[in-house]
């Protein structure tokens, strides 16, 4: 009769653990759910790409810009020809 008691508990543990079971399982399978419907890499390649090639045609016009600034000083500060005729090879 010592026996049954205790076999008792043992099913009252196992019948209170079964829901947490359940639960556990729940959660796992949202998880995965939710892993599924995350997008993979595959599908954002063509984003990633158009935002790569968006930074790198904007790197190169503003580069461009910045040259052209650059020739523009240049151009500034290199003597001219009637500044070299009348001055000589003095400024350079």
């Amino acid at each position: 009769a010592g026996a049954v008691p205790a076999a008792g508990a043992a099913g009252a543990a196992a019948a209170a653990a079964a829901p947490a079971v359940e639960e556990d399982k729940a959660v796992q399978l949202s998880a995965m759910e939710q892993l599924l419907r995350r997008r993979s890499v595959e599908q954002l390649q063509p984003e990633a790409n158009g935002l790569i090639e968006k930074y790198v045609g904007s790197k190169r016009r503003r580069e461009s810009v910045m040259l052209g600034y650059l020739d523009i000083i240049e151009d500034i500060l290199e003597p001219s020809a009637l500044v070299t005729l009348a001055f000589g090879n003095q400024i350079m």
